[in-house]
């Protein structure tokens, strides 16, 4: 049986890992050079990357031709979710629970964030385009 891994899911951790370098590059500087407390710091850089993140996977990744103030919508709201649970609940509970560096939680915390990610956008926020021609 051939494993078919779907086109969009490719270009999605292509946007992805170029995200998570900039993020992580940013927080890094934020947490180490600057001094701001990791919470803080991983909201701030999750804010900033924010508009990359939609508008690319929007446009590219999920080939999107839906209406674009309603998926935004539904960005901004799993934006504010992903704010809340992974960068202050999540981010918290690696850090302060579980004992991870501030410097390792970030990477657990954002590579939780990949997996439910792409399965919000793919079937809820950009589910208006058919994904016929994946795998090709």
């Amino acid at each position: 049986m051939r494993l078919r891994i779907e086109r969009s899911f490719i270009r999605y951790l292509v946007v992805g890992g170029s995200a998570f370098i900039v993020e992580y590059l940013s927080y890094l500087f934020l947490l180490k050079v600057l001094k701001i407390n990791y919470v803080h710091a991983s909201i701030i850089v999750y804010s900033i990357i924010f508009w990359f993140v939609f508008y690319t996977n929007r446009r590219w990744s999920f080939e999107s031709d839906g209406a674009m103030l309603p998926q935004l919508l539904k960005y901004v709201l799993l934006f504010a979710f992903n704010n809340l649970v992974g960068n202050v609940v999540l981010l918290r509970f690696l850090t302060e629970t579980l004992k991870i560096s501030d410097v390792i939680s970030p990477i657990i915390k954002m590579a939780c964030i990949v997996v439910w990610n792409y399965f919000i956008y793919k079937h809820i926020i950009y589910r208006s385009r058919t994904y016929e021609n994946d795998g090709k």
